[in-house]
């Protein structure tokens, strides 16, 4: 079997498996025994997902937030304006530039 063949036979099956789920829900019955579930996301997602999501609660505790120059002086683009800049926040590791420090870390 080619790997042509191979992907053809995994996708026709994936369809009927979503098409003998689609009757069940349409009939009201309910899959018992080791039957398979694909779940697949409502809506597509596009882009990289972060690496490092800052929360919120840390972001906003205007706690440790101090501004210092990166060591190696590496331009990283800043999260607010999105030039690049040498500075980042010591405490989220997020880069900013001084004037957008303080608007990135305040709750609008």
């Amino acid at each position: 079997m080619s790997q042509l063949e191979f992907k053809s036979y995994i996708v026709v099956t994936l369809m009927r498996m979503d098409e003998q789920a689609i009757e069940n829900d349409i009939q009201g019955e309910e899959r018992t025994g080791s039957g398979y579930q694909v779940s697949f996301p409502s809506r597509r997602i596009y882009g990289r997902p972060s690496k490092v999501a800052l929360p919120m609660d840390i972001r906003f505790d205007n706690v440790g937030h101090v501004i210092i120059e990166e060591e190696n002086k590496a331009r990283r683009r800043c999260r607010q304006c999105k030039n690049n800049t040498i500075y980042m926040c010591a405490k989220c590791h997020v880069h900013l530039h001084a004037n957008c420090f303080d608007l990135f870390h305040a709750k609008c």
